[in-house]
């Protein structure tokens, strides 16, 4: 008994007068274990990736929201649905704003694809469409849900492989048209910018949309800046993005 006293017990020194009391190794071991305990209870119990994907949830909810109201609106204007809609820019039609920036999925990039999609027929004066988002778990199913599966022949083409799971309805949906097309796919795409020929000098209009026959194109030109990306995934294969980017690179 003496012997484990002496290791478990505070250990205390003397220095000029003064007790000095000290913490011993199994001490500290057991005040870590404790930590850990509550660290993983509280983890447990509040979760923080769960509700902050709860939250990017929501918001995508609200954004969908707000985007069937303007489409709902541009109807109103046309007696026809957008033929197209393009995430993440201005949307007019003459002199009418429609949304001074169509929102987009937060976690929209080539690792995540969680873009925000479009679908609607293929006519000049669509009749319907539908708004597409994928909810991150914890889903809420009550609230976020696609009932497209619930009825018959009315899912496009590798909706099951796309992970979307939420979704919006506007106008008469024409199953039929839905069923025979292609799930859309996300917009996260580099915008198409002039890249100058051999016998162009800087300054002078260049054709836009052409881009260089070379590898590895691993740099990409985003927000005016010309930055790295994974080989092959790229437009470009200069750290100057060939001066499509009108600004210098990163």
């Amino acid at each position: 008994m003496g012997i484990i006293n002496s290791i478990c017990a505070p250990s205390i020194r003397t220095y000029k007068g003064f007790s000095k009391r000290g913490f011993t190794l199994i001490e500290l071991l057991v005040a870590l274990v404790i930590f850990a305990i509550l660290a993983f209870i509280v983890i447990t119990i509040f979760n923080p990736f769960a509700q902050l994907n709860k939250g990017k949830n929501a918001h995508r909810q609200r954004d969908l929201d707000q985007i069937r109201t303007a489409l709902d609106t541009y109807y109103n204007d046309h007696e026809c649905y957008p033929t197209s809609l393009t995430f993440g820019t201005k949307w007019s039609s003459g002199s009418t704003v429609y949304m001074q920036k169509v929102p987009q999925d937060v976690n929209c990039n080539k690792t995540d694809g969680l873009c925000y999609l479009y679908q609607t027929d293929n006519s000049s004066c669509p009749q319907w469409n539908i708004l597409y988002a994928t909810m991150q778990a914890p889903v809420v199913e009550t609230i976020a849900t696609c009932n497209l599966p619930s009825q018959t022949n009315c899912t496009p083409q590798g909706y099951g492989a796309s992970g979307v799971n939420y979704c919006l309805i506007s106008g008469k949906l024409d199953c039929s048209a839905v069923s025979s097309g292609a799930m859309p796919t996300g917009q996260y795409a580099p915008p198409s910018n002039p890249t100058p020929t051999s016998g162009s000098q800087q300054g002078q209009p260049t054709p836009t949309g052409v881009y260089p026959t070379c590898s590895p194109k691993n740099w990409d030109c985003r927000a005016g800046t010309c930055n790295k990306v994974p080989d092959g995934t790229g437009n470009y294969c200069t750290t100057t993005c060939d001066c499509a980017c009108n600004a210098s690179c990163n």
